[in-house]
């Protein structure tokens, strides 16, 4: 489904739009992604993923799953330095709103890939995310700080 604005729909979509809201997820995410640098849009997969049924992911899963949403992952990470820089410099408040704008697009891509890559995993009892997101960040050898994941995956 597309919209208006040039989002296209997904369950996954849906999910992190309606998780982001949550009091304190908007900050976790931003706080992981900066103290991680895991991609806030991959760790909300796995968090949807479980919720929905999903088997949680192995390290083996997460690999493929990156591999198959690469292309996208570029894109949105093309954008995201050019955004930052426009953001500190008052005359380019236009280049800045637009560059957003580019990355939240970006990111729906992402997200429709994530949605579709995944959609082929098996399903089971559904769980709570945190263990495909810990698989995730072992898979990046990362370690996730307890209180970041407690405040992120919060139902």
């Amino acid at each position: 489904m597309t919209l208006d604005d040039g989002f296209r729909v997904s369950p996954l979509w849906t999910f992190s739009v309606r998780h982001y809201a949550k009091p304190g997820v908007k900050e976790a995410c931003l706080a992981l992604q900066d103290d991680t640098g895991l991609d806030v849009n991959v760790a909300l997969a796995c968090l949807w993923h479980e919720r929905q049924g999903g088997t949680p992911l192995s390290g083996e899963d997460i690999e493929r799953l990156l591999e198959a949403v690469r292309p996208a992952q570029q894109r949105v990470e093309g954008i995201r330095p050019l955004r930052r820089d426009a953001q500190h410099a008052a005359e380019t408040e236009a280049l800045y709103r637009t560059l957003k704008r580019a990355e939240l697009l970006a990111e729906n891509l992402l997200q429709l890939a994530l949605y579709e890559a995944l959609r082929s995993l098996p399903h089971g009892d559904a769980g709570d995310g945190r263990a495909s997101l810990q698989a995730y960040a072992t898979q990046q050898r990362k370690t996730l700080p307890p209180g970041e994941v407690e405040a992120f995956a919060v139902e």
